[in-house]
């Protein structure tokens, strides 16, 4: 990435760094994605780089001939973005995955792997790049000069704390983890400003306020952000957590989840009102393949292909929990969604895609 010659405004003592020129960070953002826009099959939508849901799909093939066909179209479709690099090689594995499906339920399989969408490293890059971006429309305003503006953002990128939201129970494998490297590696924000939020709550009741960006691959019922803004950790005697820090010493507190369902959202502003979140794509509780109006399926189909993913479900051994576990046939909170990164799938993802238990091939391997 490009950098100004200019330091930035406001750094932490004894903290050397790296600027982002304004100007060249939007458009190192801008040239990924349009890298990956030029090696997409479809249009994308203008505010996501998410692989398009077809907004009028077909019903399920209904004979053995137009089976074969539609098998075959998705199957060359999954082939070419191996081919163009949006998805990487050897990392999925829909020939395999459909073998898992009976005769009765291979329509409906062919039509939701079509509907999968998958986040390479090199497009999650693009979006997190985006994101950031994108977050300083919300910091400047409008009417600012170029140098006021420039001047805003940089003090911003000087002064801010990276985090990233942990589980009830903290896990070395929360994907906050990898996007405290990505901020580091991608965004190049020095190591010395990325710091866990036990460390991240310290720095600002010892240094007082500044603002505070929370990193995340993907925002589902919001259960895990709101634990970690409302957990209670001991500061010189006393418990303090986000949220009492912030009435004390007030601070700006941004959420950037590349991807966010409605829910999630919703809980934030419920638990979490004082924290701006402004996720890359936002997901309508529609884009569930068992919402009672899911886009993932043609209305006509949409009850049977429900069906299907319960019935595949039990034969593969997918518990029921009524949504409180990771591993509930429906996604963790009954979400159901069709989504992966590289890096790993996020809990509200339907198990059928990553399962491997009782002879169950995956589509893609959960890490």
């Amino acid at each position: 990435m490009k950098q100004s010659g200019r330091p930035l405004a406001k750094p932490l003592a004894g903290t050397p760094c790296r600027t982002f020129s304004l100007r060249a960070f939007r458009i190192a953002a801008r040239e990924r994605v349009d890298d990956f826009e030029r090696t997409s099959a479809k249009p994308l939508r203008a505010t996501s780089i998410m692989l398009p849901l077809d907004p009028a799909p077909e019903k399920p093939a209904s004979s053995p001939e137009k089976l074969r066909r539609e098998k075959e179209f998705v199957l060359s479709k999954c082939r070419y973005f191996v081919d163009a690099q949006v998805w990487p090689i050897q990392e999925l594995n829909p020939e395999g995955w459909l073998d898992n499906f009976e005769a009765s339920e291979l329509p409906f399989a062919v039509h939701l792997l079509n509907q999968f969408q998958y986040f390479s490293k090199r497009v999650t890059n693009a979006l997190l790049e985006g994101a950031l971006m994108e977050m300083s429309r919300h910091l400047v305003p409008v009417a600012a000069s170029a140098d006021t503006a420039g001047a805003r953002w940089e003090d911003f990128l000087g002064s801010v704390i990276v985090t990233y939201p942990t589980g009830e129970k903290p896990r070395a494998t929360d994907s906050g983890h990898t996007f405290a490297r990505m901020a580091r590696q991608i965004l190049e924000f020095p190591e010395s400003r990325i710091l866990g939020p036990a460390a991240a709550l310290e720095y600002l009741l010892t240094n007082g306020p500044r603002p505070v960006l929370f990193v995340d691959d993907f925002l589902g019922t919001g259960r895990q952000f709101v634990t970690t803004w409302h957990r209670e950790y001991e500061f010189q005697g006393e418990q303090w957590s986000f949220e009492t820090a912030q009435e004390a010493k007030p601070f700006s507190a941004y959420y950037l989840p590349l991807v966010a369902a409605t829910q999630g959202m919703s809980a934030l502003q419920q638990y979490c009102p004082k924290v701006q979140c402004l996720p890359a794509h936002a997901l309508p509780d529609e884009y569930s393949a068992l919402h009672p109006e899911s886009f993932i399926w043609p209305s006509d189909a949409r009850e049977a292909g429900q069906q299907m993913i319960q019935q595949a479900s039990v034969r593969a051994g997918v518990p029921e929990t009524n949504g409180q576990s990771d591993k509930d046939w429906q996604g963790f909170g009954k979400l159901g969604l069709c989504i992966a990164f590289e890096h790993g799938v996020p809990d509200a993802t339907l198990p059928l895609f990553y399962w491997e238990e009782n002879g169950w091939s995956p589509l893609v391997r959960r890490t």
